[in-house]
């Protein structure tokens, strides 16, 4: 979900589809989203559990901006964890990147 107020809807569509993400884009129109969850930064990960509605992880995708020089996925852990019902074992990191526009 693009949340940035100066990126229209087509930004958003041009930028998936330059970076050939195989995932939906969805644009927060007026930051409704992040503001509700506090979103600060672009990317910024919240995992929610649907049966309770609750935050079950926040932070980075990843530890690092280059993919070849990830040592810890985070989301993907976080994740793994959380669909196959243990503990997740790191609930909270620290997201890195632009500040969402506001």
């Amino acid at each position: 979900m693009n949340s940035n107020k100066t990126e229209s809807v087509d930004d958003v569509s041009s930028h998936m589809k330059s970076k050939e993400y195989n995932f939906p884009m969805l644009k927060d129109d007026g930051n409704v989203i992040a503001d509700q969850f506090g979103a600060e930064r672009t990317p910024e990960v919240f995992v929610v559990d649907n049966s309770t509605m609750t935050v079950v992880y926040h932070g980075r995708i990843d530890d690092n901006k280059e993919a070849d020089k990830v040592t810890s996925n985070d989301l993907q852990n976080a994740l793994n964890q959380f669909l196959s019902g243990s503990e997740i074992a790191v609930k909270e990191t620290k997201a890195f990147g632009c500040s969402v526009k506001r």
